[in-house]
């Protein structure tokens, strides 16, 4: 299963470097990673996959990214090619709790932090690839001052 992300904005492909992270979801992601390997649950490739992610995106303080950015625990809708529309909430896997929670070990998770609005998100499954379109970010903690989440 190989995760990418298309970004079409002028045609160009957007690579892992070009996504952003805060210094604090890093850090959350890192000793989660950390915590999971050799785990029987956690597949190898997922975890490579979000170290991959971590390690190569753009840190920000909490104060200064982007407020157009996917972060942990951000309400993003999707839209699909036929304009259905799904919430979704990108956390930790222990912080699953609802149905619209997604774990960043997911292809969709990681597809989606560190995402922007008005991004096309390309996420492939075995034979089939799922375009979904970030059409509005609901909720960043960071934007409304409560990056503790």
């Amino acid at each position: 299963m190989a995760i990418k992300q298309i970004v079409q904005q002028n045609g160009k492909v957007f690579s892992w470097n070009e996504k952003a992270i805060t210094h604090k979801d890093y850090d959350k992601i890192m000793h989660l990673l950390r915590e999971d390997v050799g785990k029987a649950h956690v597949s190898p490739s997922s975890l490579h996959r979000l170290y991959l992610f971590a390690v190569n995106s753009v840190k920000y303080d909490s104060n200064d990214i982007p407020k157009d950015v996917v972060t942990l625990n951000s309400e993003v809708l999707l839209a699909n090619a036929d304009h259905q529309r799904q919430l979704v909430k990108i956390v930790l896997p222990e912080k699953i709790h609802g149905r619209h929670d997604i774990s960043v070990y997911s292809l969709l998770g990681l597809a989606c932090i560190g995402s922007r609005e008005s991004e096309c998100l390309q996420v492939q499954h075995h034979n089939s690839k799922q375009k979904l379109f970030v059409e509005k970010i609901m909720f960043q903690p960071e934007k409304e001052n409560v990056p503790y989440l």
